[in-house]
């Protein structure tokens, strides 16, 4: 167990440079306001798209799914999201359940590739009591297969819930 958390000692050092650059981000973005430029020109972009559900949805969960990969916590991506995609709401174009659901998809696909995973230190401790020289790298390697799959799986699910009417919320 000790020897799987000090081997994860090298990628500390790169998530704390990962933290103080998107620190340097967020200070730029609140200074520069362009984050809200970029919402508010997002939000007129997807409120003008004219398509089906499924259509819709899709690039939500991809969307979710890669910046799962670079962002830490959900609420955040959410919050970075959420802007851009109300106007799919109050078109009418998704319900708010629908379209949570289809961040949530993608948000969860990734969560294993995700070098910020809270549970990584433990994840590399037991595959290391199996097999010894397992190091993220190998993890990854492996990982990305089941990533896929389960965002394969989880989006045919959500198009046939869709396909059948069904609500989200009883």
């Amino acid at each position: 167990l000790m020897e799987g958390a000090v081997s994860l000692i090298p990628l500390l050092r790169s998530y704390f440079l990962y933290l103080l650059f998107f620190a340097e981000l967020q200070a730029l973005l609140d200074y520069s306001q362009l984050g809200s430029y970029l919402a508010i020109e997002g939000a007129t972009w997807v409120g003008s798209l004219t398509a089906p559900q499924p259509v819709m949805w899709l690039p939500v969960v991809l969307l979710s799914a890669l910046l799962n990969l670079l962002i830490v916590p959900t609420e955040v991506k959410w919050q970075l999201l959420a802007p851009c995609l109300e106007p799919l709401i109050g078109c009418e174009q998704m319900s708010a359940e629908a379209l949570y659901s289809a961040f949530c998809i993608g948000d969860c696909s990734t969560d294993i590739l995700s070098p910020f995973l809270p549970y990584l230190p433990w994840v590399l401790a037991w595959v290391q009591y199996v097999e010894p020289q397992t190091g993220y790298r190998m993890l990854w390697r492996h990982g990305w297969r089941y990533s896929v799959a389960v965002l394969v799986v989880w989006s045919l699910l959500f198009l046939c819930w869709q396909a059948m009417g069904w609500p989200f919320v009883l």
